[in-house]
């Protein structure tokens, strides 16, 4: 008899990334997964024989194929489900987004059940009610994957959380008050300067000279 760890070791199958690390996944269906940094996805090795269902901890990228077996997301947040669609998912700790660039998809907990269709968005904690759906800010979405973080009355914190998965660095604020200064816009993502600098254009008038934000060893 195989032990639990070894039982899932044999049936499943799971990729991770690390900071600073994006993997594309391609599924025994044809289905299309790119995992976003610091993402896990796990899914059994009997994948599109009895079900389509994998389990997401992070940020990925989905086009799925069309097929006469759901396809299933499962998050600690909540369930996707979908016949055939591309779509994005973020469950970290901080939140939960679901966006459609194309097709339609179910998202449902315990809480509740929504259908986003094509240019719908929702970002949330936990409710899933019609009031929280949203169109899809930018044409370039999901930002991660057109190499831009997409800000709307986005704090610091949050968009420095986001800089340091993408750059494998850590940040650290001089001043904790600069943590909540917010900031709106389409910031250029592909190199780690160009975020630097537009990240200092937005704090610079509302920092104080002596105050300062330390990013891998450089200050903004």
């Amino acid at each position: 008899m195989l032990s639990p760890l070894a039982y899932d070791a044999f049936s499943k199958k799971q990729v991770k990334t690390k900071p600073a690390e994006e993997k594309s996944v391609l599924l025994s269906d044809g289905t299309e997964v790119i995992l976003n940094s610091e993402s896990e996805l796990t899914y059994n090795r009997s994948y599109n024989k009895n079900n389509r269902s994998v389990h997401l901890i992070g940020e990925a990228y989905f086009s799925v194929q069309k097929g006469n077996i759901p396809f299933n997301v499962l998050t600690p947040h909540g369930k996707i489900s979908v016949l055939g669609t591309s779509f994005n998912i973020r469950a970290r700790n901080d939140g939960f987004e679901v966006g459609v660039n194309d097709g339609e998809v179910q998202v449902s907990n315990e809480k509740g059940l929504l259908n986003l269709s094509k240019g719908l968005l929702i970002d949330v904690k936990s409710e899933f009610i019609s009031s929280n759906i949203l169109q899809i800010p930018t044409d370039q979405y999901p930002d991660w994957l057109n190499r831009k973080f997409y800000c709307n009355e986005t704090t610091l914190e949050s968009l420095c959380l986001e800089i340091e998965r993408t750059f494998d660095i850590k940040i650290n604020f001089t001043n904790p008050n600069l943590k909540s200064l917010t900031i709106t816009g389409l910031i250029e993502a592909s190199d780690l300067d160009n975020v630097l600098q537009t990240c200092l254009l937005y704090t610079s008038d509302a920092a104080d000279e002596e105050d300062s934000v330390d990013l891998g060893g450089r200050r903004i």
